[in-house]
C-alpha cells in the first residue's frame, strides 16, 4: 500500500521526468526485493527468515532498482537531447520549394 502511495506522489510531483524514473526504479526494486527476500528466508526459516529475507531483499532491491533506474534515466535523457538537438537543427535548416521549383529558406 505505501508504495504505491509512493509511486502516485511521485509521478504527481513537479519533479523532473528523470527524478522520477530513478524515484520509480528505487520503489519497483523495493518492492520486488522485498517479495524475493520474504520468499527466500520463508523457504530456510519461515517467521524469523521471512522478516530477515524481506528487509535484507528491499534493501538490495532499492539499492539495484536505484542503479539500473539512475541509468536509464540518463540514457533516456540522453537521447532526448540528442533528438530535441537533431529536431532543432533541422528546422532551422528546412527549405521549401514553391511551385516554381525556386527554393526559399523557411522561416
Amino acid at each position: 500500500m505505501l508504495a504505491a502511495y509512493d509511486l502516485f506522489t511521485t509521478w504527481n510531483s513537479d519533479q523532473s521526468t528523470s527524478q522520477k524514473i530513478q524515484d520509480t526504479g528505487n520503489i519497483a526494486g523495493g518492492m520486488g526485493g522485498a517479495a524475493l527476500g520474504a520468499a527466500i528466508g520463508t523457504a530456510i526459516l519461515p517467521g524469523v527468515g521471512t522478516i530477515i529475507g524481506g528487509l535484507l531483499g528491499g534493501l538490495g532491491g532499492e539499492l539495484a532498482g536505484g542503479e539500473l533506474s539512475q541509468k536509464l534515466s540518463t540514457y533516456l535523457d540522453i537521447n532526448v537531447k540528442d533528438d530535441r538537438t537533431e529536431v532543432k537543427a533541422r528546422g532551422d535548416a528546412a527549405q521549401h520549394t514553391d511551385i516554381s521549383g525556386s527554393t526559399m529558406l523557411a522561416h
